[in-house]
């Protein structure tokens, strides 16, 4: 059976179960329809030409340098890329599992406010 991440907060004792039984996960339809939203939005700030940082320019010292829209796509994976470092021995499978899910179930939840400027 799978576990439905988006309809509400997850409880202390549903985290314990993703962590230590690994149940399936599954979005609800709002949180797809969130995520999809999002989505949207990311792709509308990106095709503006409008500055947003992270989307359309680097970051840190580079947030004033405008990436081309052809390297938008290997600017997100160099984000990602540059903070896939880490130390010591691997985690644990349960503590990964519960990372991920936590990560989902934030996603799941989609952008609802902030973004408004670039809405017309």
């Amino acid at each position: 059976m799978s576990f439905v991440l988006g309809s509400k907060p997850l409880a202390l004792a549903e985290l314990r179960r993703i962590a230590l039984e690994g149940p399936a996960l599954a979005l609800t339809p709002e949180a797809r329809t969130a995520v999809a939203a999002s989505a949207r939005t990311v792709e509308t700030i990106a095709a503006s030409g409008k500055p947003a940082y992270g989307i359309n320019t680097g970051f840190g010292r580079l947030s004033q340098t405008r990436i081309p829209p052809h390297e938008l796509e290997q600017l997100q994976k160099n984000i990602v890329l540059s903070h896939a470092a880490g130390v010591g021995a691997p985690l644990g499978d349960e503590i990964v599992r519960l990372v991920l899910a936590l990560k989902a179930a934030s996603l799941a939840r989609g952008a609802r406010r902030g973004w408004s400027m670039f809405r017309r």
